[in-house]
């Protein structure tokens, strides 16, 4: 009698807990909603009227949780930065995990395909799914017996990610056959950096990305063909976009020597330093970067500091243009939003914000070249070859 007594008690308990949290919720979120709307302004004034419209004569209910991505998003997309960034829960937890340098997840890259499935873009090697009876442009129609297009394309591929160890079960369907196969989940490293010698002991390092891991892929690039006999290295940052500006402070410390380079300025006029180096690594060999008009952000501040250091010189196209600062905030519902916070200037370079940075050597790639990019190399390149003859022109 007594155990069916506490189970009883313990049921109830948990009931009311439930019960408790799922009004502490939408009390949170209707006092968020709320407050949004009633900060005086006209617009929020004018948004509260039609919320009122709206619960009054919409023939169906409104669920106001429901509202609240949205007009978040709106006020995001209303202060006229325009660099700031809306994320769900969903889309911010993805950004964490790319930022991370590290996925888990079951070995495939993927995007969104036309039909609103997810297609399979890639396959990595070093992971289970190699050895998988799967294929570039296989489709991945249900996770888990989850439907993707029941679940929606973000949904369904924050499925893949998540905890390492896990099962997942991903039916993959291929020329209108569906094959259902299982994956355990793996943590893997994300390779932002690849590197190769070219004729003539040049050293070539392709950074794609700045995350919480790019600098020390780029060490480790740069002492291995330092250490193969490189005399020149070269630098591409072409269609790098976006990142960590701290990843490449940090990237720029195993090759430029000590020194101050470049300074942010905030709201209230305080400055703050945003690329420092010290003296434990320098490379004194002849160097260049590469850059294009995809060039932004973290890419940027890793090459005007490049220039200005009198390391490198720049060859390519004028960068996007990205000379700020951006700061991620995460909100208590998951989501979080992306703004400008500060510019930033070196100590011979001004703030570059909108106009980009030009390098020393212009050059263009044709349309041709441009759609056939992914497969130039030192033979069909322009910039990667005009490159080369700067870093030999200097020796």
């Amino acid at each position: 009698m007594n155990k069916k007594v506490s189970l009883g008690v313990t049921i109830s308990l948990i009931a009311v807990a439930i019960a408790i949290t799922a009004i502490l919720t939408m009390t949170f979120s209707q006092n968020l909603f709320n407050s949004l709307l009633s900060t005086g302004s006209q617009t929020r004034t004018e948004l509260s009227e039609i919320e009122s419209y709206v619960q009054a004569n919409y023939y169906k209910s409104v669920d106001d949780v429901n509202a609240q991505p949205y007009l978040s998003a709106a006020y995001i997309e209303s202060i006229g930065d325009k660099y700031a960034v809306y994320y769900t829960p969903e889309k911010y937890a993805a950004k964490k995990q790319v930022e991370s340098g590290y996925t888990t997840g079951i070995g495939f890259e993927y995007t969104e395909d036309e039909s609103g499935y997810i297609r399979i873009t890639a396959i990595d090697e070093s992971t289970a799914a190699a050895e998988a009876d799967a294929v570039v442009g296989d489709i991945i129609v249900k996770i888990n017996d989850t439907d993707v297009l029941a679940a929606g394309y973000e949904a369904a591929a924050a499925m893949l990610t998540g905890t390492e160890g896990e099962s997942v079960k991903i039916t993959i369907r291929r020329e209108g056959v569906d094959n259902e196969q299982q994956f355990v989940k793996k943590k893997t490293e994300i390779k932002s950096v690849s590197s190769r010698m070219l004729s003539g002991y040049i050293g070539y390092i392709k950074i794609s990305a700045f995350n919480q891991t790019t600098s020390g892929q780029v060490r480790d690039a740069v002492e291995k063909l330092i250490a193969d006999g490189a005399n020149q290295l070269i630098f591409d940052v072409r269609n790098c976009q976006d990142g960590i500006l701290e990843s490449a402070e940090e990237s720029l410390n195993y090759i430029v020597e000590g020194g101050t380079w470049a300074t942010a300025t905030f709201k209230d006029g305080h400055q703050q330093i945003i690329a420092k180096t010290d003296d434990t690594y320098s490379q004194s060999v002849p160097m260049a970067v590469i850059v294009n008009e995809n060039t932004s952000y973290a890419a940027e501040l890793f090459a005007v500091v490049m220039r200005d250091s009198g390391k490198a010189t720049l060859v390519g196209t004028t960068t996007a243009g990205v000379g700020v600062v951006k700061y991620t905030q995460q909100m208590s519902t998951g989501s979080a939003v992306t703004i400008t916070v500060a510019t930033y200037e070196t100590a011979k370079t001004p703030c570059f914000d909108g106009t980009g940075i030009k390098p020393s050597f212009e050059v263009k790639l044709s349309k041709e070249e441009q759609e056939d990019f992914a497969n130039l190399d030192e033979t069909t390149d322009p910039q990667l070859k005009k490159a080369i003859e700067i870093v030999d022109t200097a020796i």
